[in-house]
């Protein structure tokens, strides 16, 4: 079990075809606010050359080290060293350090994350989720990295911000996205696997966004009010929390994830309206159209506008090459510098009868 980055984590440990892949470590998953995405290598690599440096192991410019030599000195280290000061670095930034690189020993080399999903071994699993997630955040967190297949994250995300500067709010904000887009593309493979999966998102008032469901199952209470109606949803939430631990099933009258239908069940409980958990259906459509649909399509744009810039400097350089792989263009070079050779010889010449002349005969 987790929550968000912690939530990420159970995620790839339990879809990892490498680790555990015959279920025997654990056989239940729960993901809450999880934004499923693996962190880009270029943030990796570079917070790996910080660590490094404070730990002098590195010095210098990067381009010109040998890491072979940085990883030698980072083995002859105490680990408990190193894990002082990556904490220290947690603290100062706690973005850092918070996800997984794709690849081993998480995920086999240059494998796709649907491809990571559609192999998961079989194992049972909840996905939950907030209404609002990240949507009334004042702070912007930056996008914690990579959760669908596109190959060019940066400019997408530029362009998903300028579609939400223009106040469009089917736009959910690239975070909270991911937290949606994750519980269901995840749950759905489990799902599609054939084993237990349920979906499951909380809309209690006054507010539910992300880290507000933390009081329902570790007794966190950071909100400024707490009404009798959370007392009723806590104890519901802890209780299908242990009965799907035990069992697989959290509720008796709450159905199993159906992916055509993306049945949901939507967590609130309002005395006044006499309004308690109840199952829908289309989990979060919105989200999983606009990044599958329109950003996906934009991506692929912006890799053709790539390949053509590619295409048309490798054309030009094959062309050179073309040019300079023919016979008469090393004659052409020939004939120039016998052509100059001979000018040469002519002037120096005259040149040399001009001295041996006489100035008056």
């Amino acid at each position: 079990m987790g929550h968000s980055a912690g939530g990420a984590l159970v995620q790839f440990l339990g879809f990892s075809e490498l680790i555990d892949p015959n279920a025997r470590l654990f056989q239940q998953m729960i993901a809450l606010s999880a934004h499923g995405a693996f962190v880009f290598y270029e943030g990796a690599i570079g917070q790996s050359f910080e660590l490094a440096e404070k730990l002098g192991c590195f010095q210098g410019n990067r381009n010109d080290t040998q890491v072979s030599k940085i990883v030698d000195c980072l083995r002859k280290l105490d680990s408990s060293e190193i894990l002082k000061i990556q904490t220290q670095t947690a603290q100062a930034d706690f973005h850092s350090f918070l996800g997984i690189v794709p690849g081993p020993p998480v995920m086999k080399s240059n494998q796709t994350i649907s491809n990571f999903k559609k192999n998961a071994p079989k194992r049972n699993m909840i996905c939950g989720s907030t209404e609002l997630e990240f949507a009334v955040d004042k702070f912007k967190y930056p996008v914690p990295g990579r959760f669908l297949d596109i190959d060019n994250f940066k400019e997408d995300l530029d362009y998903y911000y300028k579609n939400m500067e223009l106040h469009d709010p089917t736009w959910t904000d690239p975070n909270s996205a991911s937290v949606y887009i994750s519980s269901r593309t995840y749950c759905e493979a489990m799902a599609n696997a054939g084993a237990n999966a349920f979906i499951f998102e909380t809309r209690q008032k006054p507010i539910s966004m992300h880290v507000t469901d933390m009081q329902y199952f570790i007794g966190i209470h950071r909100e400024k009010v707490h009404t009798p109606d959370m007392d009723i949803l806590d104890s519901f939430y802890s209780k299908m929390m242990v009965n799907f631990t035990k069992t697989g099933v959290p509720a008796p009258a709450w159905e199993k994830l159906d992916p055509k239908r993306m049945n949901y069940l939507e967590l609130k409980v309002d005395s006044e309206l006499g309004e308690g958990p109840r199952m829908l259906e289309n989990y979060h459509d919105n989200e999983m159209e606009i990044w599958f649909g329109e950003v996906m399509e934009y991506d692929r744009n912006v890799t053709k506008q790539k390949l053509m810039v590619l295409s048309s400097s490798t054309r030009s350089l094959l062309e050179s090459q073309l040019i300079f792989g023919q016979w008469w263009f090393y004659s052409i070079i020939l004939l120039t510098l016998i052509i100059i050779i001979l000018v040469l010889i002519s002037f120096g010449k005259r040149f040399q009868t001009g001295e041996r002349t006489p100035l008056l005969s």
